[in-house]
């Protein structure tokens, strides 16, 4: 049986499908004079459409009110084509924007329901008519304040969002595009007109054959800079720019550039070059009011607005979902994002700006600048070493929150990172030029390095982190305290970072000394032993060590529990890293009952926005996509990304993970449209935040070459996964865990593209290669690629080669698993397969008839490897000729697989096949 089924086991099956690409022709430079409107007039009918009235007309088409009499009756707006241009760029131009609207299910963007030709050939398409305002007309008719206008301004960003991620850029948000109504006494927004949206390719940037260089498509005073400059490279924050023209007017009641008063090369020469005033100044101005009265805006709007509004889009807001969330803050009365040039403001926002979120990896999480130092400090107050605390605060005082302040850095504006914050306060205390240096306390100076080191691996900077956590046990030593509780808190720490730094080998042997010699004799103590347990378990998985890595874990769950009231948070964080180690090590269904715990420990304890929570809720979903239930992963993704982006923003880091997550749950689930627009917005937002060749952009073009591949284009597949894998291999090197990840991919694409033999071979023993030098020659993963080298050979018709690869690699799953485990089955299922294909019927039946006796020793809830063991062993009762035996055992297996992976899997409908065909031929 030659079914590829899977190459990398535990890889789901490849889904088939039709990719439909929306093709478009540039547009003409100039409209041509005369051209022909459309000759229907209210009254005339267009298929099941019964005209009413014109609502508008363009450049390219005339909109109807129109009643459509079957097989629903209800009103839409028909847009057609103008009869005159039948030209084939415009009638690409057109077709782009049904297919645009057809990409939405929003309620904030009208619906597209039909599209056809007349009988004369003109192209149209029925859309969902919105009878409603402007909403600038309605928001002054209504009377509306200044909150609700912000609220409606919320939903209109979230609309735009929603077409962001389909990769999709409006281009012409202006009041009149977007109408507002009354549903049920609701105010509700919906966004139209789609004519001259842009459609982002995969790697986020615009589509170049939408528009020509020079070409200025939308309305000139909703109009970003790069728009007026007639740019290619559009992305979603010249729709953010435009958003923002879109608030100025709601608040100031005229937009920030009028073209009655500039004119238009005025207004284009504005929109380039002039900074226009704040919309609360505007609007005081224009009502003759300069004081501060109850009509005032607040600070914190005026900063929002602005920031749309920069003339540099990198200093704007990265997407519509971002500035809906610094809205959603505004109105809960929280700090927002748009930071305004105030020192304790600045410094209120620094962390969060930079939080960490995943606590997987065992970070720290930290709040410094306001509320206290953190936990250094805290334990030498406990101390009450006052000296000390006071030498501590100074620094914090005198050297971190001084470096917020603008006015003491003007060069940097006020944009002031914390990274740069925590680099001048170190470099300030290397140099001597701190007063700490003054107080000779080598405690003092512990700590302060202490929490330096704390900071910088908060902030991913792990090198800086380890060489100050190396001073800080310098200065304990120095003080007599090198075996002290708070010491060895930071050695533990410092060996943590060491394992993300790749320093395995000396991270775990640090890391078990320290577990040794933490006696537990005070509570801190007991605490700190059961979080170095948790960082031995996260060192030695990365070591390969499953089982030492699991022991650690589970002695620390042990210790947790046996406090008189062990802490939620303790126990969340073990949980998190059992939940971790086991779904290294295969055991996903054990995995997600630990990340389940653990998020539901952090839910109660720190709410569902916390996030720490959100890490948990991502921990749960990216579990259940592993364990290939695709469409729970998806709802429980989205969950977590529509939580998590108001405090993060759409292009954090942690969320473009998530982003990618859903995207290919969403593949997973069969819905292949869906989940390329989201991977193609994620990686525009990728890209723009991180760079072209930042590692997060590159996952998500070997992403987007599972979605070419599930389309059927296997050669675009092939073309993105063999260039994400060679850059990787350039940046990170041949062992990096990114490259073996896009190797096995590649490996994964090429045999299901049928590539040549010799390149699957190059990249088999490659992958080989890499896992022996960096797990050994016994390790699981090395295991996985010496079986999937064995299917390559058995492609090549290499029989005995793939027959003894197979053979040893069995035989030291045997040793490292066991037989009655999944992988050992399904390796020597492999086997089964192979020895079908050399007509060796009766020991393929042999093996078969083991493999399905050990399989029943799974968990019961491991269906699919019971499916193709039967199925494995009803091929050879096939071959046999025992027919009768045959059809049972492939009956049982069909409905194994079915529940497991579905009627349509490939297992699942290549048993039925066989099945059919067998009672076909015994019926002949």
């Amino acid at each position: 049986v030659r079914a590829r089924a899977r190459v990398l086991l535990g890889a789901p099956a490849r889904r088939a499908g039709l990719f439909e690409a929306i093709e478009a022709a540039p547009s003409p430079l100039a409209k041509p004079a005369g051209r022909a409107r459309s000759p229907l007039r209210a009254g005339d009918d267009v298929g099941p459409y019964h005209l009413v009235e014109v609502l508008g007309s363009g450049g390219f088409g005339t909109v109807f009110l129109a009643e459509q009499t079957e097989p629903v009756h209800r009103r839409v707006a028909l847009k057609m084509l103008h009869e005159g241009l039948l030209s084939a760029s415009a009638r690409t131009r057109f077709e782009a924007e049904r297919q645009v609207l057809a990409r939405m299910e929003h309620p904030g963007i009208a619906r597209v329901f039909d599209a056809d030709t007349t009988p004369s050939g003109v192209p149209y398409f029925a859309m969902e008519f919105v009878d409603g305002e402007p909403i600038t007309t309605y928001c002054d008719a209504a009377g509306l304040g200044l909150r609700a206008r912000i609220q409606l301004v919320g939903s209109v960003c979230r609309a735009v969002a929603h077409a962001h991620q389909r990769g999709v850029v409006h281009r012409d948000l202006k009041p009149s595009n977007v109408l507002v109504l009354e549903v049920d006494g609701v105010a509700q927004a919906k966004v139209i007109d789609f004519g001259v949206a842009k459609i982002l390719d995969d790697f986020g940037g615009a589509r170049s054959d939408l528009s020509i260089a020079g070409e200025m498509l939308g309305t000139p005073s909703s109009m970003s800079p790069e728009q007026v400059a007639g740019e290619l490279d559009l992305d979603t924050r010249a729709d953010v720019y435009s958003l923002g023209v879109l608030m100025y007017e709601l608040i100031a009641g005229a937009p920030p550039f009028d073209v009655q008063e500039l004119g238009i090369a005025g207004l284009l020469h504005a929109v380039l070059e002039t900074e226009p005033e704040s919309p609360g100044r505007r609007r005081r101005r224009a009502a003759g009011d300069e004081s501060t009265g109850a009509g005032r805006v607040p600070s914190d709007l005026d900063w929002i607005v602005m920031r749309c509004l920069e003339k540099d889009r990198a200093r704007r807001y990265p997407s519509a979902i971002a500035l809906a969330a610094d809205l959603q803050r505004f109105l809960d009365r929280r700090p927002v994002e748009a930071a305004p040039p105030s020192t304790w403001y600045r410094a209120r926002t620094l962390v969060r700006r930079h939080r960490a979120v995943t606590i997987a990896a065992g970070a720290v999480f930290l709040s410094l600048v306001v509320g206290g130092v953190g936990t250094v400090l805290g334990l030498v107050r406990a101390r009450e070493e006052r000296d000390v605390a006071r030498t501590v605060l100074d620094f914090v005082r005198s050297d971190l929150l001084a470096a917020t302040v603008p006015s003491d850095r003007p060069d940097r504006g006020k944009d002031v990172l914390l990274l740069d914050v925590v680099n001048d306060a170190a470099r300030r205390l290397e140099a001597g030029e701190t007063g700490v240096a003054a107080s000779g306390s080598p405690r003092a100076i512990a700590a302060i390095h202490s929490m330096l080191a704390d900071l910088y691996d908060f902030l991913g900077r792990y090198e800086e982190s380890a060489l100050h956590a190396e001073r800080a046990l310098e200065s304990f030593s120095r003080a007599g305290e090198g075996d002290s509780h708070d010491a060895m808190r930071t050695a533990s720490r410092r060996a943590g970072t060491l394992g993300r730094l790749g320093q395995l080998d000396e991270s775990t042997e640090i890391l078990r000394g320290i577990a040794e010699r933490q006696d537990g004799t005070t509570l801190d103590a007991r605490e700190e032993r059961v979080y170095t347990l948790v960082r031995l378990a996260y060192a030695e998985k990365a070591a390969g060590e499953f089982p030492a890595s699991i022991a650690a874990a589970e002695t620390a769950l042990a210790e947790a529990r046996a406090f008189d009231a062990p802490h939620w948070s303790m126990l969340s964080i073990v949980h998190t890293a059992l939940g971790v180690v086991y779904a290294s090590d295969q055991q996903v269904e054990r995995a997600g009952r630990h990340f389940e715990q653990a998020y539901e420990l952090d839910r109660g304890g720190l709410g569902e926005e916390h996030p720490r929570t959100l890490t948990g809720l991502g921990n749960v979903a990216s579990n259940l996509l592993a364990r290939g239930e695709h469409e729970e992963a998806a709802e429980r993704l989205e969950e977590c990304i529509l939580l998590a982006s108001p405090s993060l923003g759409a292009d954090h880091p942690d969320l473009l993970k998530l982003r990618r997550n859903l995207g290919m749950a969403l593949l997973g689930a069969g819905r292949t449209d869906d989940a390329r627009d989201v991977l193609v917005s994620t990686l525009g937002d990728a890209v723009a935040r991180l760079g072209e060749q930042h590692d997060e952009c590159l996952a998500l073009r070997a992403c987007l070459s599972e979605v070419a591949l599930a389309v059927g284009d296997t050669g675009a597949a092939v073309s993105k996964i063999r260039s994400a894998y060679e850059e990787t291999l350039r940046s990170s090197g041949p062992d990096a865990a990114a490259t073996q990840h896009r190797r096995r991919a590649l490996l994964d694409i090429l045999f299901t593209a049928d590539a040549p033999i010799d390149e699957l071979m190059s990249v088999a023993d490659a992958d080989v290669a890499s896992s022996e030098r960096t797990f050994g020659a016994e390790h699981l993963t090395t295991l996985r690629a010496r079986a999937n080298r064995a299917l390559v050979l058995n492609r090549a018709e290499r029989w005995q080669e793939s027959e003894a690869e197979y053979r040893a690699t069995i035989e030291a799953f045997d040793r490292s698993r066991g037989r009655v485990d999944a992988e050992t089955i399904e390796t020597r299922g492999a086997l089964a397969d192979l020895l079908l294909e050399l007509d060796r019927i009766d020991e393929a039946e042999a093996l078969g008839r083991e493999l399905v006796e050990d399989a029943h020793g799974l968990p019961a809830d491991d269906l699919e490897s019971r499916g193709r063991a039967a199925a494995r062993l009803g091929f050879a009762l096939v071959a046999k000729g025992e027919v009768e035996e045959a059809i049972e055992v492939l009956g049982d297996a069909e409905a194994l697989l079915a529940d497991s992976v579905g009627e349509d899997d490939v297992w699942t409908r290549y048993v039925r096949q066989v099945v059919s065909d067998v009672r076909a031929d015994r019926s002949r």
